[in-house]
């Protein structure tokens, strides 16, 4: 038994390696994705996203140590005689001791918030891939479509000036001419719009790519190929894989922990808040005559705050010392204990309507996953499906493209001999052109379906991505 789970877990990486490593090695391709990464403005976004996210983790991550301050302080007054002044500096400091938790569940809940981002990053950047190489190939089908009407009307134009001869002379019916005219104008007409969809292609790319006047000239270079790298694993093997890498369910799993942390951190309100404050520094009073002299002074503050059926109970403590070797004056304080209490009725309601919402928030969060996952699923089969079927229907238009071969072998050699007519010659040749052409629309329906279908399993398809 042991040996059959390393065997499974063996394939499973396998299949992990194999799929990591498909780029279908066109490099025409890679240079057009190569612009996108750089230049669409949808990855611009969703970098600059992940480096505020970053920055927020950063901030969190302070908060969660002392904030320090140099101060300096003057106050000019007066008393009943005459004016006085006042004058201090140092060093203050706020340090929160026990909160709840609040503080370090906000610090997870931005570190999740930075894995959300992330995610979408590699979201993002999937469909980019897909989207341009769906662009890109379809141009490439229809370039090589437009070749085989370009030969094929090149090659049959002797044909249709023979149907004319043979008609003005009275040997060929109106009928038979007619419909070698529709099959001529249909070929014209196909060409046409297939040059109209390159055009078309190429503006759809070049606004993907982010660039206005792309660079085509690589273009009519690329070819479609068949795909002899099958994906022989079971559709089982696929649905494990998308549940670890599938940027959508990383992201909602995410979601879910970042929306676990923030209801932890409004249950934080149910615990007591303990707070420290400090100074140390100088400071002194005199009378504008007088000369002002400076003691060493330092104090801490010590803050309890507990809220609890939307009432809020708080108590103070503090002290404050100063050097008595350095005061003159023998009225003014060293030493002084300050206490004071607080109690707010129904002050803090509040906290019962953010734990609900946190609550609320969390559920929804986990429903959304579940969905998510149910669609990542159905996704993965759906595409799994089209790719089995398309690798299906390759073979079968291979068929076809073979013996549309031989039938126009068979009917250059019925030319030689006199046996055949034009019609039939432009039929049969028209009929294998079409035939080619769907045999590419297969190859091309084969190379996406495996893109998806690797797609869906949440693995990068054309290219290494770069990192957010």
């Amino acid at each position: 038994m042991h040996l059959n789970v390393v065997k499974r877990l063996f394939g499973i990486i396998l299949l992990l390696i194999i799929i990591r490593g498909v780029s279908y090695s066109d490099e025409i391709l890679n240079s057009y994705l190569q612009i996108a990464y750089e230049n669409n403005e949808e990855v611009k976004i969703s970098k600059e996203q992940i480096k505020l996210a970053k920055m927020r983790v950063l901030n969190a991550a302070r908060i969660l140590g002392p904030n320090v301050y140099f101060e300096y302080r003057r106050s000019d007054g007066r008393s009943e005689t005459d004016p006085y002044k006042q004058k201090g500096y140092g060093i203050s400091a706020a340090q929160g001791i026990f909160e709840g938790g609040k503080k370090y569940f906000n610090l997870k809940k931005e570190m999740r918030s930075l894995d959300v981002v992330e995610s979408r990053y590699d979201e993002t950047l999937q469909a980019l891939q897909l989207t341009v190489a769906n662009i890109y190939y379809d141009m490439v089908l229809n370039i090589q479509k437009l070749k085989n009407y370009n030969e094929l009307l090149l090659d049959i134009e002797d044909e249709f000036e023979i149907a004319e001869k043979k008609y003005n002379a009275g040997i060929m019916t109106q009928v038979d001419y007619m419909g070698i005219l529709n099959l001529k104008e249909e070929l014209l007409l196909e060409r046409e719009l297939t040059k109209n969809n390159i055009d078309l292609a190429k503006i759809d790319l070049g606004q993907k790519c982010g660039v206005r006047d792309l660079d085509d000239t690589y273009l009519y270079k690329g070819r479609l190929y068949k795909d002899l790298d099958v994906l022989n694993y079971s559709l089982k093997e696929l649905k494990d894989i998308a549940l670890k890498n599938r940027p959508e369910l990383i992201s909602a799993r995410a979601i879910v922990d970042q929306t676990r942390y923030s209801l932890k951190s409004a249950r934080g309100d149910d615990w007591p808040a303990l707070s420290l404050e400090g100074f140390v520094g100088k400071s002194g009073e005199a009378y504008v005559e007088d000369e002002l002299e400076l003691a060493t002074e330092w104090n801490v503050f010590a803050n309890l705050q507990w809220s609890f059926w939307g009432n809020v109970v708080g108590y103070k403590y503090g002290e404050r010392k100063t050097d008595p070797s350095e005061i003159v004056d023998i009225s003014v304080r060293t030493q002084s204990k300050d206490h004071s209490i607080k109690l707010g009725l129904l002050s803090n309601m509040a906290v019962f309507v953010s734990k609900k919402e946190a609550e609320i928030v969390y559920m929804q969060a986990i429903k959304d996953f579940n969905n998510k996952e149910q669609e990542v699923m159905i996704d993965v089969e759906r595409t799994y499906n089209n790719y089995v079927n398309y690798m299906r229907a390759v073979d079968i238009n291979e068929k076809k493209v073979k013996l549309s071969t031989k039938q126009v072998s068979i009917i250059e050699k019925k030319k030689l001999l006199g046996e055949t007519s034009s019609d039939e010659i432009i039929k049969t040749k028209s009929d294998h052109v079409n035939q080619q052409n769907a045999y590419l629309k297969a190859l091309f329906n084969v190379i996406i379906s495996k893109a998806e279908l690797i797609r869906s399993c949440g693995v990068d398809v054309f290219t290494k991505k770069e990192g957010g």
